[in-house]
């Protein structure tokens, strides 16, 4: 079995490489699109696509909905902000 490695930090409980983290290569194919999240330096890899763009379009397109803008937006957050300070 082939081995996918990159650098990160040193975890204990990785057996082959304390600096670095193994994926089966048989589990990623050519093309296939996958998610890399940096959570404070610890790396998470997923086999599965990023769904923050899907749910960016879908709030924007509820937002627009109610006729919401930007700069409408921009002036609640800014109302809000020198209420709490």
């Amino acid at each position: 079995m082939s081995i996918l490695r990159w650098p990160t930090r040193s975890y204990p409980h990785w057996r082959d490489n304390a600096r670095a983290a193994c994926w089966p290569t048989s589990l990623i194919q050519p093309g296939q699109q996958l998610t890399l999240l940096d959570l404070d330096g610890v790396f998470v890899l997923s086999l599965k696509p990023s769904q923050v763009d899907a749910l960016a379009d879908r709030l924007a397109d509820e937002l627009a909905g109610r006729g919401e803008t930007l700069e409408s937006m921009l002036q609640t957050l800014r109302e809000v902000r020198a209420e709490h300070a």
